[in-house]
């Protein structure tokens, strides 16, 4: 009976440190790291059929939805709070639908670019609450 009691104690102990292994294994791997881009302060925002907008001049894909900026660099996207802001890099899977959308529509800037009626001025946008959404 001890030695049945030895083992069950033994691997009580054995599982437990692998469970206490894994907790310190999965908290070290969703560790984000802020990265920096310099983007300029948007001058418009186009809004596209998606719900998301797009900053037509900002050289790169910046989109917002849903009260995050969105950027997608070297097949790596990334989400801020603020378009200057800490940026952080998410899964592919976190991306809206509405965002990942617009970005793989072909010509999506010159598309929307010829929309006049889709462009907001910056601070418009901003004025209307609109990138509290």
């Amino acid at each position: 009976m001890n030695r049945n009691l030895g083992a069950a104690i033994g691997a009580i102990v054995l599982f437990s440190s692998l469970f206490i292994f894994g907790l310190s294994i999965a908290s070290s791997a969703s560790v984000s790291v802020g990265v920096s881009f310099n983007f300029s302060s948007p001058q418009e925002v186009v809004y596209t059929p998606t719900g998301a907008f797009f900053v037509p001049n900002a050289g790169l894909d910046l989109f917002f939805y849903d009260g995050f900026w969105w950027t997608i660099r070297e097949n790596y996207w990334y989400r801020a709070r603020a378009y200057n802001g800490n940026w952080y890099r998410v899964g592919a899977r976190y991306v809206p639908y509405a965002v990942y959308r617009i970005h793989r529509t072909p010509n999506y800037r010159v598309y929307y670019g010829k929309r006049v009626d889709r462009h907001i001025s910056y601070s418009k946008w901003k004025s209307h609450g609109w990138h509290n959404r």
